[in-house]
């Protein structure tokens, strides 16, 4: 798993999640399981930072936020992965910003979030870097901009599927 593979290199990994209590846990995990190939003691004195913020997709405000105190807090950003993300929202329903709830926490979060960091990343390291994650699914969309919101065509897995391309 990513965070735990950068987290045993000793660097500071920033967890920006929506829900505190399973960010909680999943640090806490980090924390207490070495990957496989490698002893408890060696990885507990061997390790880097975590560090949690709170960031709802969903809220272009929370983004901003999430941004704000990121930028305000953190010396340095060097690598952005952006994996957050959902299936689909079942049933049919838009962000407090009006945007068709999946394009959003799967993309446009991600790219409002980017945007706002990516002055700080590129004064923090010249070979900084951005990692978008996506899924296969994206072959089988295809993109409306007359109908962006699937207001006329919604469907579970064309949104996810449409999401996914716009990452690419």
């Amino acid at each position: 798993d990513c965070q735990r593979f950068i987290y045993k290199r000793r660097y500071r990994v920033i967890l920006a999640c929506r829900n505190m209590e399973k960010t909680n846990e999943a640090v806490e995990d980090i924390k207490s399981n070495p990957p496989s190939w490698m002893k408890k003691d060696k990885y507990k004195n061997n390790v880097g930072e975590l560090a949690i913020y709170f960031l709802d997709l969903r809220s272009f405000k929370s983004v901003k936020d999430c941004a704000k105190n990121l930028l305000t807090n953190e010396a340095a950003i060097d690598i952005l992965i952006n994996n957050a993300g959902m299936a689909a929202a079942s049933p049919y329903e838009k962000t407090e910003d009006g945007i068709e709830t999946t394009l959003q926490v799967n993309h446009l979060g991600h790219f409002l979030l980017t945007l706002l960091l990516l002055p700080k990343m590129q004064s923090s390291s010249p070979s900084c870097r951005i990692i978008n994650v996506s899924s296969i699914a994206y072959i089988f969309a295809d993109i409306d901009f007359d109908d962006i919101n699937l207001e006329r065509s919604y469907a579970l897995f064309k949104s996810y599927a449409r999401s996914k391309l716009a990452n690419i």
